[in-house]
């Protein structure tokens, strides 16, 4: 039962990051407005985080983003951000949301 609510825990989590980097390029994160991430950009493309679903912790999560334009990672736990961790691929330690 607890591998059950543990592997909720992260299926969470991965829904939160993939919210998380749709909210950060949709704010312009990253650039592409030319004020400094200040702005609203169209972007071309979708961002998906795989795997998407039976996701356990230890399991390496890979973000992907298919559009033109040159998009920077970061990925969060809640409302942190997570130190260092600013590559598109990341390992969840532990289970949360």
């Amino acid at each position: 039962m607890k591998s059950v609510f543990k592997q909720i825990g992260v299926i969470a989590l991965v829904a939160i990051i993939g919210f998380s980097f749709a909210a950060l390029s949709l704010t312009g994160c990253g650039g592409g407005d030319g004020g400094g991430g200040s702005g609203n950009p169209d972007l071309s493309g979708t961002i998906t985080i795989d795997p998407d679903t039976g996701v356990t912790t230890g399991m390496e999560l890979t973000a992907d983003y298919d559009g033109t334009e040159t998009v920077t990672y970061q990925w969060k736990k809640g409302d942190s951000a997570l130190f260092g961790e600013t590559t598109n691929k990341y390992i969840p330690p532990e289970a949360g949301s």
